[in-house]
């Protein structure tokens, strides 16, 4: 029957949407939870990753649309594409539950270094396979290579926040999106706003007879979810 003639718009399409998901937007949402720090940031990060979900779940659409066509749905870049946009359905599950459990017990759990690990590996996956469909349409070699600067450069940028947020965070307990690792202003943390009741506090900081302030619970290290 041929090639669809909107066929080019749509592959167009698709090699715009999922780079810019999976290059800018979630390394760009995963970064922020740490370093940013105002009001509701922990639901800021969820619509934010979850409108980049959505952007991804249209780029799959015209992916498999152009896998059927070209007949190239048993490639690896479609089985990866498929096996990634599935993965990432456990994100927006292990983040609400993180995030409950952590406002009842204000440490770790069950759902939080699932959510944490699971998201760095899928999204990597994904980046890498952003390559690999450039490979499988034989885009010019610039076009690689400008992808692969962009990619590296904002995956090294992600990795880099994660290790200094390590390295700074050692010896210290912050609250629930990390950020108080950099910022150290009193009131801006999510320590400090975990007092409030709007931000679902319940007493998790409570204060000694000399004034210090302690946390009722203990963790060995901070979240960053």
């Amino acid at each position: 029957s041929g090639i669809p003639a909107d066929f080019a718009v749509v592959r167009m399409a698709h090699a715009i949407m999922a780079p810019i998901a999976f290059v800018l937007f979630f390394p760009f949402g995963a970064i922020a939870i740490r370093i940013m720090s105002f009001r509701n940031l922990v639901w800021f990060h969820a619509g934010w990753m979850v409108f980049t979900y959505v952007v991804v779940l249209a780029s799959l659409g015209m992916g498999v649309w152009i896998a059927v066509v070209t007949d190239q749905i048993d490639a690896t870049h479609s089985i990866i594409g498929l096996v990634v946009v599935g993965a990432l359905l456990l994100q927006p599950v292990t983040g609400l539950v993180h995030h409950l459990l952590y406002k009842h017990r204000g440490r770790p759990n069950a759902a939080t270094y699932p959510h944490i690990w699971w998201g760095r590996a899928i999204i990597t996956l994904g980046i890498i396979n952003g390559g690999l469909g450039l490979q499988l349409t034989e885009n010019t070699t610039k076009g690689e290579i400008a992808y692969g600067v962009v990619a590296g450069f904002m995956w090294l940028l992600w990795m880099a926040v994660i290790l200094l947020a390590f390295i700074k965070s050692r010896g210290k307990l912050e609250g629930e999106t990390g950020e108080a690792v950099f910022k150290n202003e009193k009131g801006t943390s999510s320590t400090e706003r975990m007092r409030q009741p709007e931000f679902g506090g319940h007493g998790l900081i409570q204060e000694t007879d000399s004034g210090d302030e302690l946390p009722r619970f203990s963790s060995s290290r901070p979240v960053y979810a």
